[in-house]
């Protein structure tokens, strides 16, 4: 049985490639059009309308509000809000507080521009991931990591 796909959203020819050169050419067809397909790749975040048309016989890519855990900086944000509710609910005890103490600290740019900047001064010996925002897309915005000492 042959089935179809599409692709939308913002993509650039390498990311097709990638896309359609994983697929087997025997059981899989470009669909004609945003309508035509059972399996949907999609560069970005769909319109949320877009999701209707997602079933058991029908994937895509994404997960509607996943941004809170695969966006760098979302995820990092998700953390200290779990951290800061448990710490409120540990009572003094610390033990699930020590436990939720394993992710670094990030600074998103340009927003935590000068609080980042004092840290470097601050603490000069540490090394930094500067993590471009959107994977590896060339933007300003940038998200940076302490990893400690090397």
């Amino acid at each position: 049985m042959t089935r179809h796909y599409w692709m939308g959203g913002h993509r650039t020819y390498e990311q097709d490639r990638f896309f359609e050169s994983s697929l087997d050419k025997d059981r899989w067809q470009k669909g004609d059009s945003p309508d035509d397909w059972d399996a949907c790749w999609y560069t970005g975040m769909p319109d949320p309308e877009f999701f209707r048309n997602v079933g058991p016989e029908r994937k895509i890519n994404h997960i509607p509000g996943n941004n809170a855990l695969t966006v760098k900086s979302r995820l990092y944000q998700s953390l200290l809000t779990l951290r800061d509710r448990v710490s409120l609910q540990d009572s003094g005890h610390a033990g699930l507080t020590d436990r939720l103490q394993f992710f670094p600290r990030v600074y998103s740019m340009p927003g935590d521009y000068h609080a980042f900047q004092q840290e470097v001064l601050d603490e000069p010996s540490k090394r930094w991931i500067l993590k471009p925002k959107n994977a590896a897309r060339a933007q300003v915005r940038v998200a940076a990591l302490c990893c400690g000492r090397w």
